[in-house]
């Protein structure tokens, strides 16, 4: 069986994200939303 990590994100991969997303959302809207919906899935296997 596999375990769990604990996963602790730097304040500043948080504004990496949110840069990305925006900029995903700028070149087709719900991008962005998708981005974050991929990253949070990983992060939620990763916990």
């Amino acid at each position: 069986m596999l375990s769990k990590f604990s996963l602790e994100i730097e304040p500043e991969a948080f504004d990496d994200i949110q840069n990305a997303i925006d900029y995903y959302n700028s070149k087709m809207p719900g991008l962005g939303k998708r981005f974050y919906n991929t990253i949070d899935k990983h992060f939620g296997f990763l916990q």
